[in-house]
Parts: structure tokens; sequence; C-alpha cells
């Protein structure tokens, strides 16, 4: 299959395990692509050659591994799937990924990367992406004493044989292992939905959803519809969320309505403690 991909030579950012533990980030130099339009909105990907041999597309927002191929094309080609895009536009949605957003922005020294932000159905990206280098360490301006230093004794020669010196070979670093983290969460979200999908929805388990209001029944109630259900702290009970209902979709929202939900500025939201 031709690769008709458009590709700008781009420097850029990506997470990596450290050495110490923990992540870090590595600098990049590949290429930037149109991959997908999301809500009437382009997203635009990182592509690059590691040290492996494998090319590797990078989320710019989050700095993360979102597909490998032996080739370009390759891995421009499962980063664009249907399945692929589908799983990324649930994801962005969650306050998961925003936390790896922000995450990233940590990594890189300072606020130099964009969030994602959801707004009526639509995601809206607020600003373009900037690319900073991380700020040097100030050099110590403390004054150095004038006082002159007491000489030193000379010292006393050792009498010992000279022993034979030998030549180690330079150490090898290991190539920095990239985060897999993006790629982990939509691989999880994709066998969790499509084991929900599986289960056809019936008026009981809608009964559940509204009798139980947990997380888990919401979602086997939204994802089965093509809807996403999140809830930012489950042990707490705050608001469970619902996400993608269209707004002519006057049967769903009549629904929801029934439920017990309320109709938000990023979703349609129920508060367990309040339910009725």
């Amino acid at each position: 299959m031709a690769d008709n991909t458009t590709y700008t030579k781009a420097t850029f950012k990506s997470v990596v395990e450290s050495e110490k533990g923990g992540h870090t980030v590595k600098q990049r130099n590949g290429y930037e692509f149109t991959a997908f339009a999301i809500g009437g909105k382009t997203y635009k990907m990182y592509v690059y050659h590691d040290e492996d041999g494998n090319w590797r597309v990078v989320d710019p927002m989050t700095g993360q591994r979102l597909a490998t191929g032996e080739t370009r094309a390759k891995a421009v080609e499962e980063a664009t799937t249907p399945t692929m895009v589908r799983n990324f536009s649930n994801l962005i949605k969650l306050d998961k990924y925003t936390d790896m957003v922000n995450r990233f922005i940590d990594l890189c020294g300072g606020k130099d990367y964009t969030i994602a932000a959801v707004k009526d159905d639509e995601v809206t990206v607020i600003a373009e992406v900037e690319h900073h280098e991380l700020p040097e360490k100030p050099k110590s301006t403390k004054a150095k004493s004038t006082k002159p230093k007491a000489p030193k004794a000379p010292a006393k020669p050792k009498a010992s044989a000279p022993k034979a010196t030998k030549k180690s070979a330079p150490k090898k670093k290991a190539p920095a292992k990239e985060s897999n983290e993006l790629l982990d969460r939509i691989k999880k979200l994709e066998a969790e939905l499509a084991e929900l999908k599986a289960v056809k929805p019936t008026p009981e388990k809608v009964e559940v959803a509204a009798t139980e209001l947990t997380i888990d029944s919401v979602r086997k109630w939204a994802v089965p519809r093509g809807f996403v259900a999140d809830q930012v702290n489950p042990e707490r009970k705050d608001c469970i969320w619902v996400y993608g209902v269209r707004k002519d979709d006057k049967e769903t929202q009549k629904e929801l309505v029934g439920m017990g939900f309320r109709w938000g500025k990023k979703g349609w939201y129920i508060d367990p403690k309040r339910a009725r």
C-alpha cells in the first residue's frame, strides 16, 4: 500500500524510563504528520527511527508511544487504523489522559505543551505545541576567599613496584527504554470495550445502572451504546460522567434524565450521593 502521508522534519521529546527509575524525556529527530481528525479537529503525531531499528509513532501531548512498525509507513498505518482512532478518541476524554499530559509537562520542565479539552462532545486543541530545552542550573555566585592557603608539605615518595596498566573498553550506555503507558492504556480500553460490547443492553441492565449508580454499572449501560463513562474518584463516590451523547439524540437524553442524569458543560453527570 502506497504511503501518501505528508511528512515534515521535526525535533521533539518522548518519554523514556530513566536509569534511576521513574521516567524522563529524550530529544528525538523525526517527522511530524497529520494522523486523523476527531470531532472536526485534526491531530498531528510524530514518528522517528529508534535505536533498535524500528519506527515509533509518538503522541505530542503525552510523549508516549502510540504505535510501532518495521517501516515508517507501517508504523503510521498502525497508528491511524479506525480501531486505534476510536480508542484514542475515548481515551483523551478521560482524566487519566489529562494526568499523562500534565506529567509530560512536568518532565519537560514547565508548561511548554498544551492540553486537549473536551467541550460540547468535541475535542478542541487550545493552543499550538511549543518545545523548549530544560533551563540550565545557575552558576554559583559565592565569592572566593582571598585568604592565602598554608603551603602543603611535600609528599614522601612511596617505594613500590610499578603496576601494570590495563586498558578497559569504554562502557556502552544501554539505549533508553521507551515508555509504553499510552499504548498499554489504549489496549486495556480496547479489551474493556470489546468485552462490554459483547453484552447487549437489556431493560434489566438499565435498571441496575439507575439504582446501583456505580461506575461499572453505568459503563455496562454506556459502552454498548458507543458512549464513554468516567468517574474521577470512585472511592469517594464523585459524580459519574457520560460522554459522547449527540445533541440530536433526544431518545438517549430522555433515558439519561429518567436515570437521574443532568447535562453539564462537558457531558451528562449524576451524583451518586444525592441520587434517589
